[in-house]
C-alpha cells in the first residue's frame, strides 16, 4: 500500500479523487446530502437488516451501515464508514 492514499478504495469501489458522478453512478442516489462551507457531504445509509446475510445470529435489527463522501469542488476529499 505504501503512502499512495489515492490507491485506497472502499468495498464500493470509491477512492479519494472520485468524481461525483462516479459515486452517485457506483453507489446510487445518495439517501441525504448536505452542504456547507464549500463542502457536499452525500450521505448513503441502510436500514439495519433483520438477519443479514453476512452476519447470521445476531439478534434482530443489530447490523447496519452507513457512509459519507465529503466532496469539494465536486471530488471525494474525504470517506467516513461505519458499520454496526
Amino acid at each position: 500500500m505504501g503512502e499512495d492514499l489515492a490507491s485506497l478504495h472502499t468495498e464500493g469501489g470509491i477512492r479519494l479523487g472520485d468524481t461525483r458522478e462516479r459515486v452517485i453512478g457506483k453507489l446510487g442516489v445518495p439517501s441525504d446530502q448536505h452542504s456547507f462551507g464549500g463542502y457536499t457531504i452525500l450521505w448513503y445509509l441502510e436500514r439495519p437488516q433483520e438477519q443479514p446475510p453476512w452476519a447470521p445470529g445476531l439478534a434482530p435489527y443489530q447490523a447496519g451501515y452507513a457512509c459519507a463522501y465529503a466532496l469539494k469542488s465536486d471530488r471525494v476529499v474525504e470517506i467516513w464508514l461505519h458499520y454496526w
